[in-house]
């Protein structure tokens, strides 16, 4: 059946698991539909039946499985009995959240004067309890116990709610004083939080088992370290309640009033916006620990080590400064790691000149050991013996990924965590899992990816709804896992079919499902592995695998109508650069493919293929780059999209040297018409489409947006979004230039395509976002001022309000429209408009 682009409104967009229940009978499933609006339905992946939800700003299942409940933009809040599917509404609901038990449901009434009430409901026998005036409330881990905190003009006040009791526990309460920065701490031993005078503030620490509470004003504070005070960032507790810590504000700085001059100094380290922000968000303040053990006050990070890295369980730290090697220009810092010692007060030396991006450091559990990712290798410092280790020397297996040549801090495959007894630090290689002995002695690979060229990896989305997981990734703090346990493992070959095994330490490798498609968004709940799968031509489905017995169902399909159509096929092939390297392909057929024709075909440039390229994509033209693959497909165009390897110092030729063998191959064995070939990029693939087509005029028609034109220019200029000079993004990533443009001018002129914009002779359609300081905006201006200045045929298309993707979408559509209609003329000589 042959597919007309008025059905694109049938279509949803994508959909996303957000949660199952404990049981695993109940999904909860986000719909993307036209114009991206969301549309919420709860799937009973027993029956398959399907509830509508409509829009839902918060929903999560009682740990029994028992109910679910969610809000609506409105404030109403729907308690729904998953057994018996009755509901119950209430209004004005601004959060709501289950007790660990499931017996109890809390929620925070918003009142017409701004006020909360806090209703508790007993869902044993759906008793309602309330209490107004309510500010804050935390569930106290596995209790029935509510920790609340009230805050109106004529009190203040902390207190404990026993829900099956019905009794109060008063923790603070004040007439002159607030209560702020409140933080349980994760075992329910105590809490932690700033009380707030006029004139200063105090930390309070108070035990629920005793009743007892600690403080610490800013008058003892200094007698510890002077010129200090207690500051209202981040604070954080052990486990036991004994180190509590938090940050601390120099006096001085308190004082400083900003200028409306910026002065910036070229001998600075960073240029002053970056500085700026750094001094405003990490080197103000201090870490420190207030130690109950002791009662002692010890400072953590100071001006000299001003950044941290920490576990409140742990009794040593990573100190370093950021800025002690700079000005480096490349993407991160190197820093000289330094162990901090609680007890001690020492600083140890753990390596110097250590690259600090996420992933190349990794801390274990308790935080005995740290590993590093250094010259190729791992390492791991043990700290009670004070030893480090090379882990990896002699595997004869490289750890590092080389995708991106000429970067000088090559990244790894990834340390996705350890045992949970330390015994074990878990490594990636480019295909493989490794379990690693801390003492280096032991090193197994637990998969056998290599031999069959099928990679390996810990699924992270199994624990997308633990925030503690989430935490623990976005900083050098190492995850834990149950080795006996095990976890889930996603599995991709290297055509990208894909599906997931389980690793435990008893069974080894168990595979559970694989097929041509790719899966994602997987939960793991009630022995059911809940997952999504989908692929270009093949609209989402949501599966349900029984981890007993294998076995796998469809519980959802969405876009079926969409089914009997065809959307064309896909096929890798190899081909060589000019160079000999081999290199391969992804073609994409039009549908309603007829070999006895020539078509038009669609280069589509970054780098490489990669498994989001075979994602499904529903046909529409609310695109954030204005490209659909299903638009072309059914619209009797092929669709490439090449895989490049280059070489230090010349990306452009490089891109030149891979695209035209590349075009060659596919002329010799594909129904491609060679007059009528279009090339389109984005970001980087806008740089390559705008040199390549000042190199060659193989191609009728190209589009690039937010494309770097001028090499030189760029180097010089800063990407405003991240206040960050644009230099390291040329000399060290992915421009491949590998050197500073004062020691290869010549190299930079070269490999810019402004500077050969009299050789352009295919119509060249640029955009990009007016607020777009990624790829500056201006880049695309002075490519088009040039062609407007040599009457060169393009056009430049610049949308308000937008970055380096286009999110309005009104625009969104305007450029899918112009970019299909530049092609469709320029290729098939057919003006649409």
């Amino acid at each position: 059946m042959r597919y007309t682009k008025e059905l694109d409104t049938l279509w949803s967009k994508d959909v996303f698991i957000q949660e199952v229940s404990e049981n695993g009978r109940w999904v909860t499933v986000k719909e993307l539909n036209y114009k991206s609006k969301e549309h919420y339905f709860l799937l009973n992946s027993e029956t398959t039946d399907a509830i509508s939800l409509g829009q839902i700003v918060s929903n999560r299942y009682s740990n029994d499985s028992k109910w679910f409940g969610f809000i609506k933009p409105d404030h109403t809040f729907t308690l729904l009995n998953l057994k018996t599917e009755k509901k119950r509404i209430f209004k004005n609901i601004s959060s709501f959240e289950f007790d660990t038990s499931g017996r109890y449901l809390v929620l925070k009434e918003q009142g017409t004067d701004n006020t909360h009430t806090l209703i508790v409901i007993d869902l044993s026998d759906m008793n309602i309890w309330k209490d107004s005036g309510v500010n804050e409330f935390y569930w106290v881990n596995d209790t029935a116990q509510l920790l609340i905190s009230k805050k109106n003009q004529e009190f203040s006040k902390i207190y404990l709610l026993d829900c099956i009791k019905k009794t109060e526990v008063l923790v603070a309460e004040s007439k002159e004083k607030t209560y702020d920065m409140i933080k349980l701490g994760r075992s329910g031993t105590s809490i932690v939080y700033i009380e707030q005078g006029k004139n200063s503030s105090t930390l309070v620490n108070y035990f629920m088992e005793t009743g007892k509470s600690y403080k610490l004003n800013d008058l003892e504070l200094q007698e510890f370290i002077p010129l200090s005070s207690i500051s209202h960032k981040n604070l954080n507790i052990s486990d036991d309640g004994l180190s509590v810590f938090f940050y601390r504000i120099s006096d001085k700085d308190s004082n400083l009033k900003p200028s409306s001059m910026e002065v910036w100094q070229s001998t600075d380290p960073w240029i002053y916006s970056r500085m700026l922000k750094y001094k405003e968000q990490e080197q103000s303040y201090f870490l420190t620990l207030w130690d109950l053990k002791t009662n002692k006050v010890i400072p953590i990070t100071d001006m000299e080590y001003p950044s941290v890295q920490y576990n409140p369980n742990h009794r040593q730290a990573l100190i370093f400064n950021k800025m002690q090697y700079e000005p480096q220009y490349k993407q991160f810092e190197d820093v000289d790691l330094y162990l901090k010692d609680f007890i001690t007060g020492e600083n140890e030396l753990i390596v110097s000149e250590q690259y600090n991006e996420q992933g190349f450091i990794s801390l274990s559990p308790s935080g005995r050991y740290i590993a590093f990712f250094k010259n190729s290798f791992w390492w791991i410092y043990d700290s009670i013996t004070h030893q480090t280790v090379n882990l990896t020397e002699g595997l004869n297996v490289s750890f590092e990924r080389d995708e991106v040549s000429g970067v000088k801090d090559m990244k790894p495959f990834g340390a996705p965590g350890w045992s949970e007894d330390e015994k074990y630090i878990i490594l990636y290689d480019n295909y493989d899992i490794w379990l690693i002995e801390t003492n280096g002695n032991t090193k197994e690979r637990i998969t056998r990816g290599k031999e069959s060229k099928i990679t390996y990896r810990i699924s992270r989305d199994q624990y997308k709804n633990d925030m503690n997981y989430l935490h623990l990734l976005n900083n050098h703090s190492g995850i834990s896992y149950n080795l006996k346990e095990g976890f889930v493992l996603e599995v991709t070959d290297a055509n990208f079919n894909t599906g997931y095994s389980k690793w435990d330490e008893t069974l080894g490798l168990q595979n559970l499902y694989f097929n041509n498609k790719i899966v994602s968004d997987v939960l793991v709940r009630g022995g059911y592995l809940i997952f999504k799968q989908c692929r270009f031509d093949s609209p989402i489905t949501i599966i349900k695998l029984n981890l007993n017995n294998k076995n796998a169902a469809l519980i959802h399909q969405s876009n079926s109508k969409l089914l009997p159509f065809d959307l064309g096929k896909h096929e890798f092939f190899t081909y060589r650069n000019q160079d000999g390297i081999p290199l391969r392909g992804l073609l994409f057929y039009p549908a309603n493919f007829k070999a006895n024709k020539e078509y038009p075909m669609i280069v589509k440039l970054y780098e490489k293929i990669i498994k989001d390229d075979l994602l499904f994509k529903s046909p529409s033209d609310y695109e954030y780059t204005g490209f659909n693959l299903l638009r072309y497909l059914t619209n009797d165009y092929f669709v490439f999209i090449p895989t490049i390897t280059y070489e230090v110092e010349y990306p452009g030729e490089s891109i030149l040297k891979a695209i035209e063998p590349a075009i060659d191959s596919i002329l010799k064995k594909y129904s491609v018409d060679k007059h009528r070939i279009g090339l389109y990029g984005h970001s980087y693939g806008g740089y390559e489409t705008a040199f390549l087509v000042t190199q060659t005029n193989i191609f009728s028609a190209a589009v690039a947006g937010a494309a770097v034109t001028n090499l030189v220019q760029y180097y010089h200029e800063i990407g405003w979004e991240w206040n960050k000079e644009q230099i390291w993004r040329l000399e060290n990533q992915q421009y491949r230039m590998g050197d500073s443009y004062y020691k290869l001018k010549e190299a930079y002129k070269n490999n810019s395509p402004l500077s050969h914009i009299e050789q352009l002779e295919t119509p060249l359609l640029l955009w990009t976002g007016k607020e777009d300081y990624n790829v500056n905006w201006t880049q695309s201006v002075s490519m088009f001022m040039a062609m407007k200045r040599l009457n060169k045929g393009g056009k430049l298309l610049l949308f308000d309000n937008e970055t380096h993707y286009l999110i309005n979408p009104d625009n969104q559509e305007a450029l899918s429209l112009e970019t299909f209609e530049w092609f469709e003329y320029y290729l098939k000589k057919e003006w649409s408009y």
